[in-house]
C-alpha cells in the first residue's frame, strides 16, 4: 500500500471513529505491538553500545524482518544491514522497496 493510500484509508477510519488522525494511528498500532524479549534487547545494547530504549525498535524489527527507518546516527552505524535513513528508504540502492503490511480495519469501541 503506497503512502497515500494508507493515510486516506486512516483518514477514513478517523472519520468514522470520530477520532483525530493522531488517536486513530495510536489504536491501529497499539494492536500491533510487537513484543521483544528483554535478553535480546540487552544483547544487543551491549554489543553495540546503543541504548536499550533504542534496541527494542532494533529487536522488533529484527523480528519482523522490516527495515528501521531512523534518522539516529548510532543506530545506523551500529545495525547497516538493518537501518536505514530516511533518505534511503525508498531509493533502492540499499534495499528493494519496503511494503508495510496490509492493517485490518480497526476494531469498533
Amino acid at each position: 500500500m503506497d503512502p497515500d493510500a494508507l493515510h486516506a484509508r486512516l483518514a477514513a477510519a478517523a472519520r468514522r471513529h470520530r477520532r483525530s488522525l493522531n488517536n486513530e494511528a495510536i489504536v491501529c498500532l497499539a494492536a500491533h505491538d510487537e513484543p521483544v524479549a528483554s535478553e535480546q534487547v540487552l544483547q544487543l545494547a551491549t554489543s553495540s553500545g546503543c541504548s536499550a530504549y533504542d534496541c527494542e525498535f532494533v529487536a522488533a524489527a529484527q523480528q519482523l524482518g522490516v527495515p528501521l527507518v531512523t534518522e539516529d546516527r548510532a543506530i545506523l552505524t551500529a545495525f547497516p544491514d538493518l537501518a536505514r535513513s530516511l533518505d534511503l528508504f525508498n531509493d533502492g540502492s540499499r534495499a528493494p522497496r519496503f511494503q508495510p503490511p496490509s492493517l485490518p480495519p480497526p476494531k469498533s469501541p
